[in-house]
């Protein structure tokens, strides 16, 4: 709805006709902030003047949050989180304080060329099983047979569940922190009495 809402008013009488338009002013409020842009680095500050604007003779008290786009691991501070503008714009301290970017160090990795020594072990527990296999099915021919490709199947089964193993040891380092990059960060002013009346003002944030 327009700010002021302009409206008329007629009148009739016969065939006489008069009309006469009024204005009708809502209260209402506004957002914005400054600087425009911030450009830090990781792990550092970055300070905002947040303002509430009254718009005819708005005085109402006005709820203040970050609503989207703060960089990870990052936290949104106002120095005071509703205010009540009186007579004039009424003005709190935003801070956004980012986290250094931290790389989490893999688990340890066999280095290259070497053979993990799990992988040594369970080679001589299947040799050793096999030597005593063909040892008893010298004298068990019969059952021999039946041995041998049970031993085959575990064998095959007990290599993949250790490769598996392995790969899922090296997994590639993630990271914690404010990731760098330009963050275009949505600040909320909600109105206290009216949850449904929200303005918004917008801010940049450029991590290194």
């Amino acid at each position: 709805m327009a700010n002021p809402f302009v409206f008329a008013v007629t009148g009739t009488s016969g065939s006489q006709a008069a009309a006469v338009n009024l204005n009708l002013l809502f209260a209402d409020y506004s957002l914005s902030a400054s600087p425009a842009l911030n450009t830090i680095v990781a792990g550092s500050a970055a300070t905002y003047t947040i303002s509430v604007n009254p718009i005819n003779g708005f005085n109402s008290q006005v709820q203040l949050a970050c609503a989207s786009g703060i960089p990870p691991g990052s936290s949104c501070t106002f120095s005071h989180s509703s205010v009540t503008p009186s007579g004039g714009a009424a003005t709190v301290s935003l801070t956004l304080q980012t986290t250094k970017n931290a790389g989490v160090p893999p688990p340890p990795a066999v280095p290259p060329g070497m053979v993990p020594p799990l992988m040594v072990l369970l080679l001589i527990v299947v040799l050793a099983g096999l030597m005593l296999l063909r040892h008893s099915g010298n004298r068990f021919p019969s059952l021999a047979g039946r041995r041998w490709v049970l031993v085959q199947v575990c064998t095959l089964c007990l290599l993949i569940v250790c490769e598996t193993f392995l790969v899922s040891c090296r997994s590639t380092p993630t990271a914690t922190g404010s990731t760098t990059g330009n963050y275009i960060i949505t600040i909320n002013g909600t109105l206290g009495s009216n949850s449904t009346v929200v303005r918004t003002a917008t801010i940049d944030l450029s991590v290194t």
